[in-house]
């Protein structure tokens, strides 16, 4: 997995998607792909959607147990890529804002029902988010 990000960065940096002092220093000295992803993801501006939403289906098809998950940057209905199921089946800690999609919250409530903690920076109500609390067998 970690190689395929890599080369992702590569290929944005040298078509001109981002320059690589906007990509986070030097990319070679991080190695957490959580981290890289995220790094990736926000630095892509709105032009790269469908780059996003491709690296999005990456990151649900090659990794497959994945126990914490920001939501912060998530711009996709990631619940809706093949594969999320078992990405996700041993998902313990979600990191949110309560201004995300109310959708995005439904589908990943309707996919895990055991994490135990949710780090929320609580702007308003959102529904789905209540669904996803609701939902949890194990919330601590």
């Amino acid at each position: 997995m970690t190689e395929v990000l890599y080369f992702l960065v590569y290929w944005l940096i040298n078509n001109n998607v981002n320059s690589s002092s906007q990509l986070y220093g030097n990319i070679h000295e991080i190695n957490n792909e959580r981290i890289l992803l995220n790094i990736i993801l926000t630095r892509l501006s709105e032009k790269s959607k469908f780059i996003r939403q491709e690296i999005y289906k990456l990151f649900v098809r090659e990794c497959s147990n994945i126990s914490y998950l920001d939501l912060w940057e998530v711009r996709h209905p990631i619940y809706q890529f093949s594969g999320v199921e078992i990405c996700l089946l041993n998902l313990n800690e979600v990191d949110c804002k309560s201004c995300l999609e109310t959708s995005l919250f439904y589908g990943i409530a309707h996919i895990c029902k055991l994490i135990e903690k949710i780090y929320i920076e609580f702007n308003y109500d959102n529904i789905g988010l209540a669904k996803l609390i609701k939902t949890q067998k194990q919330i601590q």
